[in-house]
């Protein structure tokens, strides 16, 4: 493929630009972002700031993870052989931006960021228990007890309710908890935030996410498809340069969307980020690639 060591270093630069300023800034040190803003009004109306620290908890995290799978994808690309796999990855990034830029939903409110933070981490407690049911009971019971606070204070802040458009249920389990008509979004979903920008249409996100689970199952049709050879020593499994190409580009949209969600909320986005960011992908627009 042409240009490998030039997206691979876009790819790079991408992950590490992620990491360069990820830590929580001092309150005060950028007065204008809502961060700040909310953080005033928490710090004023509420006791506990559990939700306001998760809200930088989860989305620093899964920014993180998604900048690690950036460096996976490099590594796979400069080898010169994609594997199959180099669609999970993607898919995978696509997902985790997903849930950052519906945390930070702009121009949401502080209850919506608060109660969409507790969701998530409802859910996420909630997947995770799993793990342990049959192997380690203390930790299920730890689990279930942060689970409980999570809803209690959720129920608090936001009791039951049957308002048309603003319904909020706390019935079975998180992912079909409903907050003010909100509830944990799917994959496909998420992929729609993972994008959202006006010049995107939330149909064409959603068939974007498609065509990563497609090619992130284990879909023979899909899987024949790139694979070259199969023998009992070697297996070798290429993707055209086009489709490389074109998940090189979803993935850096979509981290990008990310941090840019997420660099509005906590620093206002600077002019120095947003110039970077900017100049990340007119490098790879300007490589002629292609979609």
């Amino acid at each position: 493929m042409e240009h490998v060591d030039k997206i691979v270093a876009i790819i790079e630069e991408a992950s590490e630009f992620v990491f360069d300023d990820l830590g929580l800034p001092a309150l005060g040190l950028y007065p204008e972002a809502q961060w700040f803003k909310d953080q005033l009004v928490l710090r004023s109306e509420f006791a506990s700031d559990r939700s306001s620290s998760g809200i930088y908890l989860i989305t620093a995290h899964y920014l993180s993870e998604a900048s690690l799978e950036m460096k996976a994808m490099a590594v796979l690309i400069r080898a010169r052989v994609v594997h199959y796999s180099l669609a999970q990855l993607v898919r995978a990034i696509v997902e985790r931006a997903g849930v950052v830029g519906w945390i930070l939903d702009d121009p949401g409110s502080w209850q919506l960021r608060m109660r969409r933070a507790d969701l998530a981490w409802a859910v996420s407690n909630f997947k995770y228990t799993n793990l342990y049911r049959t192997s380690d009971p203390d930790a299920v019971e730890h689990l279930k007890t942060e689970r409980a606070e999570i809803k209690s204070e959720l129920e608090h802040l936001f009791p039951i309710s049957d308002e048309v458009g603003f319904v909020t249920s706390y019935n079975g389990d998180p992912p079909g908890w409903m907050v003010c008509g909100d509830s944990y979004p799917s994959f496909r979903n998420l992929s729609v935030e993972a994008f959202k920008s006006p010049n995107t249409e939330s149909t064409l996100a959603k068939y974007v996410y498609d065509y990563l689970a497609v090619h992130s199952h284990p879909t023979i049709h899909a899987g024949m498809e790139l694979v070259e050879q199969i023998s009992t020593e070697d297996s070798e499994y290429k993707m055209t340069d086009a489709d490389v190409n074109r998940l090189v580009r979803i993935a850096l949209t979509a981290l990008l969307n990310g941090i840019r969600r997420w660099d509005g909320y906590f620093r206002d986005n600077p002019p120095q980020r947003v110039f970077f960011r900017e100049s990340l992908f007119d490098r790879f627009d300007a490589l002629g690639l292609g979609d």
